[in-house]
């Protein structure tokens, strides 16, 4: 079983991150993430137009940030 990707504190609140799973239960699985504090929500980039189909993907966006090495100068 794969272990759940860990999410950082939310970068505008410092609140705490869950994933939710926006699809059709069953049928397909479009995962953003939301800060369970100040409500802001990560309608995160997928490989599908419009679709996060992975948690790992939902996180990889969630927890980035500008001063990762790899932001944009």
């Amino acid at each position: 079983m794969k272990k759940t990707p860990q999410l950082k504190p939310c970068p505008f609140c410092g609140g705490k991150a869950k994933f939710e799973n926006c699809g059709d239960p069953g049928k397909f699985a479009d995962w953003d993430v939301v800060c369970t504090e100040c409500g802001i929500l990560a309608l995160c980039p997928g490989e599908e137009p419009g679709m996060v189909t992975t948690k790992e993907e939902a996180a990889k966006a969630w927890n980035r940030r500008m001063d990762d090495a790899d932001a944009p100068d």
